[in-house]
């Protein structure tokens, strides 16, 4: 299977076609408990102190740990409507969180840490930059944060498919999964990056409807990923429909 994004945001257009309403759900359901547990957090804490805003960025981490169970749970859904064209089990969002919670949280802080590492240079110039915002400080800043941003890409393309990895193979390790998934993604870093890049309309569309959009576009990102990752894997279009719905909107 190709790697265009044209070629893959057709399947994914062909897999949703009058199953839209599950991803949709699980994107909903996963929103729901972020904001709520989100909510409950900012009234009681205390944002004033150093010690509260600690504490309150360490719950924060804590729950995009939550949000990558979720977004595991969403995976699964989106392979199952990929590979079986059929309509997913609603419990499908639930499965991050039935006897792989624990490996999916140590990989998520894996990333995490990989991503914290990188930060550090940019945060030492910014301090530096406080102190002294001298031109050398100026530009001393600017190279820690466009390396900081070149790293920060390089890490969610090579990793970017440990949690589908994790799908099909649950009894490999976090640290396995990662290496996995960079090995997985190695000389299709730039498909994936250009895929990415295709979205960036749908970003400012969710920006214009006040973030009401993201109920749409969400779900379709995750199962065009879907389809770079079966790509990947060399797995074909399951539905001969499918396959006819892809070449009329390419033709």
């Amino acid at each position: 299977m190709e790697l265009k994004s044209s070629q893959l945001k057709a399947n994914a257009r062909g897999h949703l076609t009058g199953k839209y309403a599950f991803p949709m759900i699980a994107y909903m359901i996963a929103d729901m408990v972020n904001s709520t547990m989100a909510m409950i957090v900012s009234l009681v804490s205390d944002t004033k102190s150093d010690t509260g805003q600690l504490i309150n960025l360490g719950i924060s981490v804590i729950l995009s740990a939550i949000m990558a169970i979720f977004a595991v749970g969403q995976n699964k859904l989106s392979l199952h409507i990929a590979r079986n064209d059929q309509y997913p089990a609603i419990s499908d969002i639930w499965y991050g969180f039935r006897g792989h919670a624990d490996n999916i949280i140590v990989t998520y802080f894996r990333i995490f840490i990989r991503k914290f590492v990188y930060a550090i240079p940019f945060g030492i110039a910014a301090v530096l930059y406080s102190i002294s915002p001298e031109t050398s400080t100026v530009i001393f800043l600017i190279i820690c944060m466009t390396f900081y941003i070149v790293m920060l890409i390089r890490v969610e393309l090579d990793y970017g498919m440990a949690y589908f990895l994790l799908i099909d193979h649950p009894e490999l390790p976090s640290k396995e999964l990662l290496v996995k998934s960079k090995e997985f993604i190695h000389g299709k870093r730039k498909n994936l990056l250009f895929l990415y890049m295709s979205f960036i309309g749908m970003g400012i569309l969710v920006l214009l409807t006040f973030g009401f959009a993201i109920f749409w576009v969400a779900p379709y990102i995750r199962m065009t990923l879907t389809e770079f990752y079966l790509a990947l894997t060399g797995e074909p279009v399951t539905q001969e429909e499918n396959v006819e719905f892809t070449e009329n909107i390419i033709n």
